[in-house]
């Protein structure tokens, strides 16, 4: 899949900020792509909201009240059925420790304030496509395990099948050598 022939209509995005400008800023950013954004403000609302959203993607700003965003990422790490969700950091710091900081609990990236439209739609344009190859992946895993359970069931199956027409003769053998 080409980056400029990957459509992210009906994606699902989930940004998280206490500032309404930037829940704005970013909508519009957004906005013209296709995809389903929600918006939570703050990290105690984002957790609530992942589980019944199931974004495909998460942009979270890292400075907000009550839990920050390090710490809403850890708590989505740890959840079975949030964990492999991207979360992309927005934030305006810049130091070498928050950056590390942010891959650290589990970020795949981090992108700086202020921002720049085409650097945003690039970044999440490379994580949408990567959720969905990560999505076919998994899938195709599942299908190799399904059918390789069934060829060892046919194994099986054909093994014993085998087998009996060996066992007659072998029994058919010690029936002539006793005689």
């Amino acid at each position: 899949m080409e980056n400029n022939d990957f459509n992210m209509a009906g994606m699902k995005i989930l940004i998280v900020d206490d500032t309404p400008a930037n829940l704005d800023i970013m909508r519009k950013v957004l906005a013209d792509k296709g995809l389903s954004i929600s918006v939570a403000p703050n990290g105690e609302v984002a957790l609530k909201v992942v589980p019944l959203v199931m974004p495909d993607l998460i942009l979270l700003d890292i400075r907000m009240p009550g839990i920050d965003g390090f710490e809403t990422c850890k708590k989505l790490k740890s959840d079975p059925i949030t964990k492999d969700i991207p979360v992309i950091f927005l934030s305006a710091k810049t130091d070498t420790t928050d950056v590390v900081q942010g891959f650290m609990v589990g970020g795949v990236d981090y992108i700086t304030k202020p921002i720049f439209r085409e650097e945003v739609l690039v970044r999440v344009k490379t994580q949408l496509q990567l959720r969905i190859k990560t999505k076919n992946l998994e899938e195709t895993q599942s299908e190799l395990e399904r059918s390789n359970q069934d060829l060892q069931a046919f194994a099986f199956v054909v093994s014993h099948d085998l087998k009996a027409p060996l066992r007659n003769i072998l029994h058919f053998g010690e029936f002539l050598q006793e005689d």
